[in-house]
């Protein structure tokens, strides 16, 4: 029956790193949550329609992602839709990342004692979402400051695209982190690659829009100290206060 087998999926047995010692309790496997199982089924569906549904704006930014852009020719469009579509994307991924975290910090941090998933989840995810509010102001008053608005226009459509990417590339990672249990290191491994591939194509997209001189490379160098790096680090580090 369809119902059983839902149920079955549902309801898995408790599954642990090991026998463990006595007075120590099991860690629960994340596909004995339900609602992360829920979750990530939702997160499949809605990431395929949304990316559908968006996939005209998706093949434009492609086709000029590895494009250097002339001068005056800064017109790119996006609807509110594709907006939304972007920033549910970007929610996503910073609700996988707060798990990814919490996956590593209940196998390597705790030793298998039971510290309250969500409440972790909320704390990781409230330091992300300060970080990226931070870089986004940073970037708005510098940008604001040194460049003009249509090059100012067109890095925040980049910047909205390249963290709805991540939010899509970190989506297989949770996939194979709730359903095949794989190790913590090996899934930490992949979501810092999921995070770094589409930064680095950011920060070359950057590149061409802000500094295609040749010897702005100084300039490059302060501008993504100031507003990629700092805020990343202080996260970093608040998140490791968190841990310990």
């Amino acid at each position: 029956m369809l119902s059983d087998k839902i149920a079955n999926l549902l309801h898995q047995p408790l599954k642990t790193w090991g026998h463990g010692i006595v007075g120590e309790m099991p860690r629960h496997s994340l596909i004995s949550d339900d609602g992360i199982v829920l979750m990530s089924l939702l997160c499949i569906i809605l990431t395929v329609t949304m990316c559908y549904r968006s996939r005209l704006f998706i093949q434009s930014q492609m086709r000029n992602m590895f494009r250097t852009p002339r001068s005056g020719a800064y017109k790119m469009h996006e609807t509110a839709n594709e907006v939304g579509h972007q920033i549910f994307l970007l929610i996503q991924g910073i609700i996988i990342v707060s798990l990814v975290l919490y996956y590593y910090y209940d196998s390597y941090v705790v030793g298998g004692v039971e510290q309250g998933r969500y409440t972790m989840m909320f704390k990781y995810a409230s330091c992300m979402i300060c970080c990226i509010a931070v870089r986004a102001m940073l970037a708005k008053y510098i940008n604001k400051m040194f460049f003009d608005r249509r090059k100012n226009n067109l890095s925040n459509i980049m910047r909205r695209f390249f963290e709805a990417m991540m939010g899509v590339l970190l989506l297989p990672v949770a996939l194979l982190m709730i359903y095949y249990n794989i190790p913590p290191g090996v899934t930490m491994m992949l979501t810092i690659m999921a995070l770094a591939i589409p930064e680095v194509l950011y920060l070359m997209k950057i590149s061409s829009i802000f500094f295609q001189d040749s010897q702005s490379v100084p300039r490059f160098a302060i501008y993504v100290c100031a507003i990629e790096v700092v805020p990343v680090v202080i996260t970093i580090g608040t998140i490791i206060g968190l841990t310990i």
